[in-house]
């Protein structure tokens, strides 16, 4: 029999807002700010004081968490990284 262990990062984001939370979680952070991204277009429009939706995600998000965190009933955006250990056996 044998063992095998593999440590994994992923990358978690949280959104609280007036109607609860929203949670994402990705193997990278590119993917993460992607998943976000798509988040955030879909609500820019909320927003007033935000300018034209740039097409850097990085950017966006931070943009519209600036804002969004400003506001009465505001968005906020929490992210951290944690590892996954897996840990297996095998008949080999």
């Amino acid at each position: 029999m044998s063992k095998g262990v593999r440590a994994i990062t992923v990358f978690v984001a949280c959104v609280s807002h007036r109607h609860g939370m929203d949670h994402w979680v990705a193997a990278s952070k590119q993917v993460l700010a992607e998943q976000l991204y798509e988040y955030v277009q879909n609500w820019w429009s909320d927003w007033d004081k935000l300018p034209e939706l740039p097409a850097d995600p990085h950017e966006a998000v931070q943009l519209y968490f600036e804002a969004a965190s400003d506001a009465q009933n505001g968005e906020f955006l929490d992210t951290s990284t944690h590892e996954i250990v897996l840990e297996w056996e095998s008949e080999a």
